[in-house]
């Protein structure tokens, strides 16, 4: 079947539900039986809905300008109209180039992310006048960052179904996905996760330069993509091509350094805000660190928190990257990609409810099976009412209306269990591959780009050998003859020389 031709994925679920929508496809559908760009829309339509529906769910807090008391029961938070005017977006002070005005603080955010915020506070100056009070421009500019994180959920939806050809529905899952209604709107982590996806899909479309170009801009928009570079080595490595993985290399450093290095120069102070923040905080939500002072357990200091952290994230990725090299076929990127920001979320000092984004298209790429991806879904979903529950029970007019710190770390105890849980499914499928249906196709449709250029190289060489033995067996067959008719029969050494080599494999 050729690789162009978006087969539905081998799924109870999107099989039933895709119906109207052109799927699922026959063994022998003709390419023009289905189409990749209504899938696609298809898609769109979805990521929109879901979207939507998030937006509207914060509508109790929008109409009050977000200064009602509920918004924590109402699970309606958002850190968007805060931070509007907590970090001087309201008075159109640009992050980065000087010190916060007076009573607003410096912007804790990598420097593309920040812009991207900046981008929010230029429309909202261009659609209301300072006139119009803070509270209410804040409002707008949670309307308009709504627009555009709106935009780069749906960039990351297409990037998904994208990646893997012949598997556009495995999008799906994450287009629906119900944590995105929960926590899409906290934040601004859609941006990045749209931006990481792109350099997702162009990997695995064999475009290394391009993806290196994303993944620069991904890793100057949020922290965590960072993490996954070494699942990019190991990829490589196991097809045998590090050139590869080094123009990726070359191109990310070369973005993050063209976007970073300006704001280095104008005040560095500013630019480091993001990375002293994240040092000198401590045990926050959704933290095993948190759930076991909650438990009892005492307190660490700063420097032993990070310490610890690191410590515990680099076991573990040295263990996924050992989990890579050894396993029998080389893993999808995505399933390593996954194991790692895991591992990096579960050893972390903060689990922010949004921090499941970054996690929800690589779990969709890593194990696109609906019934084992809801049961995590619907923990993350348990995981971030229980956070607007705990403050609710701790803040001013809310509380008695939420859960108790002991009750909120039990929950936290239970959505890493059920993380790991996920997780380990993704293991199974790497050391025991035909248990992974996007690898049991007539195709490995999510080849990297190294193992497909390496696959085809091989297949061009083992071509060119055979064509070698064929000569040196026409040759040999005429000697033997000869020898034949001379009396002297060909050995089994001779034999052994005319057999064919073994196939070379690039798993």
């Amino acid at each position: 079947m050729p690789h162009d031709v978006p087969v539905i994925a081998r799924d109870e679920v999107t099989q039933e539900a895709s119906e109207r929508f052109g799927g699922p496809v026959g063994r022998f559908a003709r390419p023009s039986a289905y189409s990749l760009v209504r899938s696609l829309r298809a898609l769109v339509l979805l990521a929109t809905f879901t979207h939507l529906v998030g937006y509207v769910m914060r509508l109790p807090c929008r109409t009050a300008d977000f200064l009602n008391s509920n918004r924590y029961p109402r699970m309606c938070y958002t850190d968007m109209p805060y931070l509007f005017t907590g970090r001087g977006f309201d008075v159109g002070h640009l992050p980065y180039l000087s010190a916060p005005p007076q009573g607003a603080e410096s912007l804790e955010y990598p420097v593309l992310t920040g812009w991207f915020m900046q981008l929010g506070g230029w429309l909202t100056h261009l659609t209301a006048s300072n006139a119009v009070p803070a509270v209410h421009r804040a409002s707008i500019f949670y309307d308009w960052n709504a627009v555009l994180l709106g935009g780069c959920f749906v960039i990351a939806v297409v990037a998904v179904a994208l990646s893997v050809p012949g598997r556009p529905w495995d999008a799906a899952l994450v287009a629906l996905a119900p944590t995105v209604v929960m926590t899409g709107l906290i934040n601004w982590d859609l941006f990045a996760v749209a931006l990481f996806a792109i350099c997702m899909m162009l990997w695995l479309r064999r475009r290394p330069l391009w993806a290196g170009v994303f993944f620069g801009l991904a890793v100057s928009a949020k922290f965590y993509p960072i993490v996954v570079l070494p699942a990019f080595f190991v990829v490589a490595l196991r097809a045998r091509s590090l050139r590869l993985f080094f123009k990726f290399a070359v191109a990310s450093t070369v973005v993050w350094l063209m976007v970073n290095i300006p704001f280095i120069v104008i005040n560095v102070h500013e630019w480091a805000r993001f990375y002293t923040f994240s040092r000198e905080r401590g045990s926050d939500f959704g933290s095993l660190w948190l759930a076991s002072q909650y438990l009892g357990a005492d307190a660490l200091n700063i420097d032993s928190l990070n310490l610890w952290a690191f410590v515990i994230f680099a076991v573990l990725g040295a263990l996924i990257l050992v989990l890579g090299l050894i396993s029998p076929r080389p893993p999808r990127l995505a399933q390593l990609a996954f194991l790692l920001v895991v591992a990096f979320c579960v050893s972390n000092k903060v689990y922010s409810p949004q921090y499941v984004l970054w996690l929800v298209p690589l779990a969709a790429m890593a194990r696109p099976r609906w019934r084992e991806y809801m049961v995590w879904q619907i923990s993350q979903v348990v995981y971030a009412m229980s956070v607007w529950l705990f403050l609710a029970s701790t803040d001013g007019d809310g509380k008695g209306q939420g859960i108790n710190a002991l009750n909120y770390a039990w929950i936290i105890i239970i959505t890493v269990a059920v993380t790991l849980w996920f997780a380990a499914l993704v293991v199974r499928d790497i050391m025991y591959p035909e248990g992974d249906i996007v690898r049991t196709r007539e195709f490995d449709a999510d080849m990297s780009a190294v193992e497909s250029e390496l696959t085809a190289g091989a297949e061009h060489a083992a071509g060119g050998a055979a064509n070698e033995v064929e000569d040196s067996r026409s040759s040999q067959d005429a000697g033997v003859s000869a020898g034949s008719d001379a009396g002297a029969p060909a050995s089994d050494d001779e034999d052994a020389a005319l057999s064919s080599p073994e196939p070379t494999s690039v798993d």
